[in-house]
Parts: structure tokens; sequence; C-alpha cells
């Protein structure tokens, strides 16, 4: 599939986080005259047939998604990717958080691939350091999901390592056309900076 196809996929915007770190609302900052918000959502209609948003409240700008609200508010990434599978009327969900402005579709295709050949969750892997965000989730996997949720466990890498979680390292990503640079996440005023420095650079 081309990165410019859409199959029968959901993508799911998990935006449950309180951006505490960088001190005002990740999903308003403006990049390239889009907010991060505006542009993952622009992301996920380019490659999905459905686009949810996955967080405790309803979007905070009008944007083409269905709200996927948490079933439990408070835990983190897997709180958002369990109300994506929960929302979602497909057996796939491309879940990306809102604060990665630099995601690509080919890593969207390349994850979305890897599922479907595999049955199993699909991620990046850069180094040792295994990232639930972008990543690709069969429905078949909400029960465990569900279950974590609500024995407490919260933490996702956890997770995905039990159930066998398919990764790809940066090899696989650059044999495919995918930079790892694309998984950069924005999540501190630094952070901020210096993705305006690489915008300034292109």
């Amino acid at each position: 599939m081309s990165p410019s196809a859409k199959t029968f996929i959901a993508g799911a915007i998990i935006a449950g986080g309180r951006s505490s770190r960088m001190g005002e609302d990740k999903r308003l900052l403006t990049f390239e005259d889009e907010t991060f918000l505006e542009r993952a959502a622009k992301l996920l209609h380019g490659v999905c047939s459905e686009v949810l948003y996955a967080a405790p409240d309803p979007p905070p700008l009008p944007i083409e998604a269905r709200h996927a609200p948490d079933r439990f508010p408070g835990m983190g990434v897997l709180s958002g990717i369990h109300a994506a599978l929960c929302e979602a009327s497909t057996d796939r969900v491309l879940c990306i958080a809102v604060d990665t402005p630099l995601l690509t579709a080919e890593w969207l295709v390349l994850m979305d691939r890897r599922c479907r050949e595999t049955g199993l969750p699909c991620i990046p892997r850069t180094g040792r350091r295994l990232h639930p965000l972008p990543g690709c989730y069969p429905a078949s996997v909400r029960p465990y999901v569900e279950a974590a949720l609500r024995e407490g466990r919260s933490t996702a890498y956890r997770l995905l390592e039990a159930i066998g979680a398919v990764s790809i390292d940066e090899d696989e990503a650059d044999r495919n056309g995918c930079s790892p640079a694309a998984l950069t996440n924005v999540n501190t005023p630094e952070d901020w900076r210096a993705l305006l420095e690489v915008s300034r650079r292109r």
C-alpha cells in the first residue's frame, strides 16, 4: 500500500496528557501553519478509513474525528489506546501521539503492514527503547490492555513485551523510507525550540 492510499483501518490521536512539562496545551502549538492536533488528524485521514480522538474530553478545536472517551482517565497512553480499541469499527487501530508533528505516512503504512502480517501490535524501536506511540494495535489485544488497566498496571512497555509486540528497528525503518527522527516527541519548551529550528532549516 502506498502512503497516499487509504485502507480499512482506524486511526486514533492519543491526546489525554496534561502537557505539564510543556507548560501550555501541546495540542494547540502550531507547526508549519497547523496546530499539532490538526496536523495529526490530517496525517491519519490520509491513510485511515476513520479517525478517532482518544482523550477524557472532546478536542479543544473542531477536527474531523470522533471522540473516543477514556474509560480509565489518568492512566496514560495505555488508557488512550484502550479507548481507541473500544470505539474503532475496524480490526486494527493506528495510534499516534498528538505531539509527534514530524511523523509520516510511511511510518503508518509500515506499521499497519507488519501488524496485518503478524496479527500482533507493531511499534517502533530505537536502540533498546520501545515506542508504544506511534503503534498499530489489533483488536485482539483489547482484553489484555483492559485487564492491565483494571489491575492498575498502566506501563505500556511492559504489556507490549508481555504480549510479544513486533518492533521495527532502525535498519528496517530505513529500508522502508522511515526516519527515526520522525518519532520525535515535543514534551518541553526545549523540544519545541529544537523543532522550530528544524523547521527554519528546511
